[in-house]
């Protein structure tokens, strides 16, 4: 369902009609009590004739919507302070003020509303009352103008959460008393929930905050160093909004001089991205989902989505691998090019209709000049480690790779300071706020490393990696990370306010935002010390990864060259794309038509042998492949509802969309007793050329495209689509479809709900699993066509509670299921998307996603010519043949003392393979990496002539990893969190068992005499045959090449080296690396320095459930 035919929806449901409204209160009563629904007497009271306060329109909106055991923030203006007591007797929190008026404020239930306004019999009105107001927030006058005790009060005096209202007004306030040095922008519109009290779409405003001196000289602001805090993308992860807000408040009025003393130097610029997550709480608005028998379930709590009910987070145009059922927000649009001011006319509609947020905060960011510093903050749920700052998925060079540990390095140590003694001391404010004893309390503050490493995951198109991207791939070219605080996510469908777990959140944050300030003005250097030893690697152009070798751009040939793989186990040839770029021709004009009944695969093969002449035919619709519309049969003009078989079925026009070219209705079936179900075909046909209408006389010669069945029961809803894709040209080869299916799961309570779907031969299945309103899920798998369960996730063991995101390359034909349960006791909403993605070739990403292919080349050798800048030594590319005529040794003699194979190419040139033996022999350093190590097979070196071709296998992953990690030099300075080795997204791997390694038999390596420092799966992938200066270093991966198999759309990065996978290599070459701030040596990593062996630990590295899914089998 697209967003338009959602908010087409819930608009309907909330029209004039009170009974309509009811309803949805009824459906609203699963959140736990019943209902305040006003009679007469609320009405009389606030009617003219007796009215002797003013209560707001939206104070009663909000009191008729709040259930009976719920309470709602109220201002209570007052003539005097008599009133007081009378209130104070309330069994309600009540806060009062005669500065600089008479006013009180309360957290009222329903039934103490009525109390107070006097409704009902023998009842009271408080003396004195003269207004009435729905007034949520963190300080309680904030309507009033009134701070008391701050504009964002510490959490020990805070009443509530910080919410938006408040937020701006606060800013607003502090923006007038501090001009100089805070500007408060509205940078662009998030899409806006549904709102049921103004009865439209309400889209708030994106707003900035930049803290500086003299904010307005912009010659001075342009050239200061600037840092960006993006503040509860999620919106249900309120640390960052709650820390942000009173870092703002303290540095304009005195209270932190540390960062008040560095705004001549640095900007801070703190970005609230997500406005719809942060209002979802009250009632007005609509922030939950249609789930069955046309019920709508509200949702008054902060949620992590969008109003378009999307992931705010996964929306961004990273390089490397997008996910097609996301909505990468590029503003310079389809062309890539920045055409206009602004967002850019050619940005497809789609993006502008879901993500236009995302869209306004990418064209903003860019403008900034200087902003260099950046990071992205989370909240989690529990975690031994209470924060973990997570490194982004993007190419690093060595200099980067340690300015972001030494940023991490230093909050560890401030963290312990700030955060380290209120573990214990808020750890029942931590069992309050979770609401349970059984959950994981951190002992430690603070812990690092890549995603995977530290919440058991991989992402793409997160903010935090699209913003550490280089500026000419699109990012910002900003040394980020993006952590993740415990205990701040929503429980269930509340997200209780608790002063010491808020207190703990914001002294972490708080450190964060200081020590990015400090980083961002210190100098931290690289040095890599070669120890006069001398290293070459061997380059082939089989590795070097083109643009212009897709199929489907303008010099795309398809002939196999530089193509896709990791060249096999031996020869490294590759996979290359076929195909000459696909045939423009195309039929002018599509057939779609709606008919009760199967499919008429040949139109007219029989005398009656069409849906009209059987009377079948629901809608028919001819329209061009643009989407202009050429003729209609009986289609409908709006929603209509026809009874076919006893059942009262409701259908619209089928809507057509040239972009994706995909037909698609959207159908229900209402509840009757006397339905015993109908079933419906939607199917599309291509015309005859030269056609651009149906004409009887040459319906022979009309193709059946694609067609859908389904079989809806009484209740059943379902939207049906077909992809005429196959229509658009001649040569389907290179063709790329996308077909998508969204559907809302309602999972009753202990029980299991699961959604079907078709999937194709030769296509890509992407299958997403959230729970998108209310309750949550407690299971969820993918089974195959057979049975067999494929992918599975558990919520409760994913460190973070993450939806499952899963990725099935290559997935058999046939009927797959996802199922979900719950253990719960109520009904859980859960949202499901499955999307098959269909190309010959590399995916063409202008026809899945509106974007047309970014321009590159890339090579995983740029690695060594971005390590030589920080080494002190040289690194030289030597080819193939270089190293078959003898070039690695001078005489007798070493020409160099290291040697780095990251390929297989060359293996069966005799003369080459020869050269690397003699190499060893003479008493160089070859160190095998990826599918390099498949030469082991091949030398007889250093004891690899025992082993054999089949001891040395290609293995995936969903990222390569080190399993168990032993105590070994080669693993010197690595810490135990440490285990990804690269990241498969930037380098276009898909987030499934795609990412690749090469791997030894153990039994086998030790028996040659090799020495095992790691294994992944039982298998080595880690290790030495020989002396670690004058031997074989076996990594099974770090440097792999980059591939095109999947949508690429924004580019490819050469490599994406983890700081675990530039300390291997260093160590394996016998480097060490030294970190330098302000000039001075702050740590050396070498194989000197401790390792960090694992205990115990499981070698499997898929063995922890981490919402991308525990692989079962591949598929």
């Amino acid at each position: 369902m697209s967003n338009n035919d959602r908010l087409d929806r819930i608009s309907t449901a909330f029209d004039d009609s009170t009974t309509t409204r009811r309803d949805f209160l009824r459906a609203s009563a699963g959140l736990g009590g019943g209902l305040a629904i006003p009679g007469e007497a609320f009405r009389d009271f606030a009617s003219p004739r007796r009215q002797q306060a003013t209560i707001t329109d939206l104070f009663v909106y909000v009191y008729r919507h709040t259930p009976s055991d719920r309470a709602i923030p109220t201002l209570l203006s007052l003539d005097d302070d008599a009133a007081f007591e009378r209130l104070g007797a309330l069994d309600a929190p009540v806060r009062t003020t005669t500065d600089p008026t008479t006013a009180a404020h309360a957290d009222l239930t329903p039934s103490q509303v009525e109390s107070v306004l006097g409704l009902g019999e023998d009842a009271e009105r408080v003396p004195g009352l003269t207004g009435v107001e729905y007034a949520p927030g963190s300080t309680p006058f904030w309507k009033l103008d009134h701070y008391p005790q701050g504009v964002f009060p510490t959490p020990e005096e805070s009443i509530d959460y910080v919410r938006y209202e408040q937020a701006i007004a606060g800013m607003e306030y502090l923006g007038e008393r501090h001009a100089d040095r805070l500007r408060v922008t509205g940078l662009g519109e998030s899409p806006g929930w549904y709102n049921t009290y103004d009865l439209e779409v309400d889209p708030e405003t994106i707003y900035v905050a930049e803290v500086t001196n003299d904010v307005g000289d912009e010659a001075a602001f342009t050239e200061k160093e600037k840092i960006l805090y993006s503040l509860s993308i999620h919106g249900d992860e309120r640390s960052g909004v709650e820390a942000g807000t009173r870092t703002i408040e303290d540095v304009l009025v005195g209270d932190d001089e540390d960062l008040a003393g560095m705004l001549d130097e640095v900007v801070l610029v703190f970005l609230f991205p997500n406005p719809d997550g942060w209002v979802a709480p009250s009632p007005e608005y609509f922030s939950g989902d249609e789930v069955e028998d046309d019920d709508l379930v509200r949702v008054d709590a902060f949620r992590r989505q969008t109003g378009t009910e999307l992931d705010m987070n996964r929306q961004w145009p990273t390089v490397g691998y997008i996910d097609p059922t996301h909505n990468p927000a590029e503003p310079d649009g389809s062309n890539l090019e920045d055409d206009t001011p602004g967002v850019d006319d050619d940005v497809p509609e789609r993006y502008t209709d879901l993500v236009p947020g995302a869209l306004s905060v990418v064209e903003f960011l860019r403008d900034y000049e200087n902003l260099n510093y950046g990071t992205d903050l989370h909240g989690m749920f529990d975690s031994e480690q209470y924060i973990l700052g997570l490194i982004m998925n993007t190419e690093y060079d060595a200099r980067e790779l340690h300015d972001l540990y030494e940023l991490n390095k230093v909050l560890g140590s401030r963290l312990e300071e700030s955060v380290g003694p209120l573990l214990e001391e808020n750890r029942d404010a931590f069992r309050e706020f979770i609401g349970t004893d059984d959950a994981t309390f951190p002992d430690t503050s603070f812990s690092y490393g890549t995603i995977y490493d530290t919440i058991s995951y991989t992402t793409t198109g997160t903010f935090g990696s699209w913003f550490a991207t280089p500026e000419e791939l699109g990012g910002l070219d900003l040394v980020s990370m993006s952590p993740e605080m415990s205990f701040d996510n929503r429980v269930g469908d509340q997200m209780q306010f608790v002063p010491g777990n808020v207190e703990t959140q914001v002294a972490g944050y708080r450190t964060f935002i200081r020590t990015f300030a400090d980083q961002a003005t210190t100098t931290i250097e690289t040095e890599i010390a070669t120890e006069g030893r001398s290293t070459a690697y061997v380059t082939t152009d089989a590795l070097t990864r083109s643009s212009g070798d897709l199929p489907f751009t303008d010099d795309g040939n398809g002939d196999g060259e530089n193509g896709n793989g990791n060249g096999g186990n031996g020869n490294g040839t590759g996979n290359g794309n076929d195909g000459d770029g696909g045939d423009d021709s195309a039929p002018v004009a599509f057939q779609i038509d709606v008919a009760v009944g199967e499919v008429i695969e040949d139109l007219g093969a029989e005398a009656d042998g069409f849906y009209r002449d059987q009377g079948r035919l629901l809608q028919a619709t001819t329209v061009l492949a643009d989407g202009t519309v050429t003729n209609e049969v009986t289609v409908p003009d709006g929603e209509v509802t026809k009874t076919l078989g006893g059942c009262a079925v409701t259908y619209d026009a089928v809507d057509y969309d040239p972009e994706t070219a995909e037909a698609t209705l959207d159908v229900s079936v209402s509840e009757d007793a006397d339905c015993a179900g109908v079933t419906l075909t939607l199917a599309g046909y291509d015309l005859p050329d030269g056609d651009t209408t149906f004409d009887r006389a040459d319906a022979a010669d009309q193709e059946l495209l694609d067609y859908r069945t389904v079989t809806l029961d009484a209740g059943d809803s379902e939207l049906v689509t077909v992809s005429l894709a196959d229509g658009l040209g001649d040569d389907g080869d290179d063709r790329s479809t996308l077909s998508r299916q969204e559907t809302t799961l309602s999972v009753p309570g202990g029980g299991r709900s699961q959604f079907t779907a078709t999937v194709e031969a030769g296509s890509t299945l992407h299958v997403g699993v959230d729970g998108v309103t209310r309750g949550r899920f407690d299971g969820a798998t993918l089974q195959g066509p057979d049975g067999s369960v494929v992918r599975s996730h558990d919520p409760a063991t994913s460190r973070t509670n993450r939806p499952a995101v899963w990725t099935v390359t290559d997935p058999t034909a046939g009927e797959w299921t996802v199922v979900v349960d719950s253990a719960t006791p109520d009904r859980a909403s859960v949202g499901v998307s499955v999307a098959t993605l269909q190309s010959a070739s590399s995916p063409d990403p202008e026809a899945i996603l509106g974007y047309q292919q970014r321009e590159y080349e890339v090579t995983p050798f740029e690695f060594f010519e971005q390590y030589a800048e920080y080494a002190d030594g040289s690194l030289d590319a030597v080819g193939i043949e270089e190293v078959a005529n003898g070039d690695l040794l001078d005489g007798d003699s070493l020409a160099y003392d290291n040697l780095v194979v990251i390929h297989a190419d060359g293996a069966t040139d005799g003369a080459y393979v020869s050269a690397l033996d003699a190499f060893v022999e003479a008493g160089g350093n070859l160190v095998l990496t990826d599918t390099g190590v498949n030469h082991l097979a091949n030398l007889s070196a250093a004891g690899a002539d025992a082993i054999p071709a089949d001891a040395v296998t290609p293995e995936t992953f969903v990222v390569a990893n080190l399993g168990r990690k032993r105590d070994h030099p080669l693993l010197g300075d690595v810490r135990s969190i440490q285990r990804e080795l690269y990241k498969v997204a930037p380098l276009g791997y898909p987030i499934g068992d795609d990412a690749p390694m090469t791997l030894v038999d153990t039994a086998t390596f030790e028996s040659a005499g090799g020495e095992v420092a790691a294994t992944t799966e039982e298998l080595v992938s880690l290790g030495a045959l020989g002396s670690l200066d004058g031997g074989v270093q076996v990594v099974g991966g770090v440097l792999p090449p980059a591939t095109q198999e999947a949508l690429h759309p924004f580019g490819l990065h050469d490599y994406a080296v983890s700081f675990l996978g530039l300390t291997v290599l260093a160590n394996a070459l016998g480097h060490t690396q030294r970190r330098l701030r302000d000039g001075e040596v702050v740590a050396t990593f070498g194989r000197d320095g401790e390792t960090a062996a694992d205990e115990g630990e499981s070698d499997d590295a898929d063995d922890a459930d981490d919402g991308v899914g525990h692989w079962v089998e591949s598929a």
